[in-house]
């Protein structure tokens, strides 16, 4: 006798069938969207990676805040870059190349770092 999925959870036939509606649907997401999604995770995840190593370091050496900034841009320059190239690619920085969009693409990365920092700072961590 079969019993009913518990609630929020599908079989594995619910998810084979869900899964051949979505690969029919033309609104469905196509396979190099789902690898540049991917890709743009990845890089984005070495970035973050990247930054994290980075302010730790500062934090354990109690560098001043306005070090960190330059220093992520520093450190993370390669990173960054993947990351706005898989921005441009996936058509989220669309009127950009990596050289046009790189500077604006640092002060953000510096600022949101500081940010990291402040907060990693004065929540003791």
């Amino acid at each position: 006798m079969r019993t009913a999925p518990k609630a929020g959870h599908m079989t594995a036939a619910d998810q084979i069938v869900t899964a051949s509606k979505k690969s029919l649907d033309p609104r469905a997401p196509s396979t190099h969207e789902h690898l540049a999604s991917a890709q743009s995770a990845g890089t984005r995840q070495l970035m973050e990676r990247c930054v994290d190593n980075v302010l730790a370091r500062m934090a354990r050496a109690k560098v001043p805040e306005a070090q960190v900034g330059p220093a992520v841009v520093s450190h993370c320059d390669g990173p960054l870059r993947a990351v706005l190239a898989s921005a441009i690619e996936n058509g989220q920085a669309f009127i950009c190349t990596v050289e046009s969009c790189i500077d604006m693409a640092r002060q953000r990365a510096a600022e949101k770092a500081r940010m990291a920092y402040r907060e990693r700072i004065g929540g003791g961590l």
